[in-house]
């Protein structure tokens, strides 16, 4: 089982603004290169573990711009109970306040293989239990000053294994790297 992220970060680690606002990278919806890297990514994917927050967000853009299709998505959250899901996902979305290591041994036994990893906060949880095994981060030429980070405390130092790098016509970058060890 693995577990990834794939993400866009400002140059200076911001994944929002303080009140959660993506709407940085609206200048940057239009480059086919880096979208093209998503899809690619995705049909590698077999389920999906997003904060609620994150969900929150995707949802708000409505059923056209709901990027997963029929990829089953878990939204992580301490009220499940509480998450409001749209009709057009009702079928693949289920919400848990299981941990992350409970929650990625549920979807190895579904026959899950491959987990896209979602959200700022769960991205750090999910990290904190070594539950992550690969991380795509793409920076965006963006300085916000504030905001939600990317990456919180960790307990311990995590070595970092450079896979690759591109370089996209925007000013985007992304870079692929594999979780060597915790240090």
């Amino acid at each position: 089982m693995k577990g990834s992220v794939f993400i866009a970060v400002t140059v200076d680690g911001y994944i929002a603004t303080p009140d959660g606002s993506v709407d940085f990278l609206d200048d940057f919806q239009d480059d086919e290169e880096s979208g093209a890297a998503f899809r690619d990514f995705m049909t590698s994917v077999d389920a999906i573990v997003m904060g609620r927050n994150t969900f929150d967000k995707v949802v708000s853009f409505g059923e056209e711009m709901y990027p997963y299709g029929k990829t089953p998505l878990v939204v992580w959250t301490r009220t499940p109970d509480a998450v409001k899901v749209p009709g057009y996902c009702k079928d693949v979305v289920l919400c848990s306040s299981k941990t992350p290591t409970e929650l990625m041994d549920d979807l190895k036994a579904q026959g899950r293989t491959h987990v896209y990893v979602d959200g700022g906060a769960t991205v750090q949880s999910f990290l904190r239990t070594g539950m992550i095994q690969d991380m795509i981060i793409t920076r965006v030429p963006v300085l916000l000053g504030e905001g939600i980070p990317l990456f919180g405390k960790l307990d311990y130092a995590v070595k970092l294994m450079h896979i690759k790098t591109q370089a996209f016509q925007s000013g985007m970058v992304t870079t692929h790297y594999h979780l060597k060890k915790l240090l």
